[in-house]
């Protein structure tokens, strides 16, 4: 199944259980008042509250780069800190990326995982 994004789920869950990452959900909405949404979230309190938010069309002049738009994310990640959440961001291109693992993990008070690719473990 794709995302808004258009990223797919199963591969992104199946990526993160790879290296041991609890699944995230999807379109995760954080304020009952308003209808904001995470692209990936863990909303677990007892580890933290953590998203993602994969940044696209950067370079092209996407929705990103726009400055009303740029207003409006900014008082959505201000509410999520507000609320108790911490966040990360991504580009598409950064989210199945062993970078974004170890940072995930971190944030979720997860040990560190050897440098691997998926399938095939290296120097081990």
């Amino acid at each position: 199944m794709n995302s808004r994004n258009g990223f797919n789920q199963s591969v992104v869950v199946a990526f993160f259980r790879e290296y041991g990452v609890p699944e995230p959900e999807f379109e995760y909405r954080f304020d009952p008042k308003r209808k904001w949404r995470f692209d990936l979230a863990w909303p677990d309190v007892l580890i933290g509250k953590l998203y993602i938010e994969i940044q696209g069309g950067l370079f092209s002049g996407g929705r990103h780069t726009q400055g009303a738009a740029l207003l409006r994310e900014y008082e959505k990640i201000n509410r999520a800190s507000v609320l108790g959440w911490r966040g990360l961001f991504v580009t598409p291109q950064q989210l199945l990326t062993k970078q974004t693992v170890d940072m995930v993990r971190a944030c979720l008070g997860l040990c560190p995982v050897p440098d691997k690719h998926i399938g095939q473990t290296q120097g081990l």
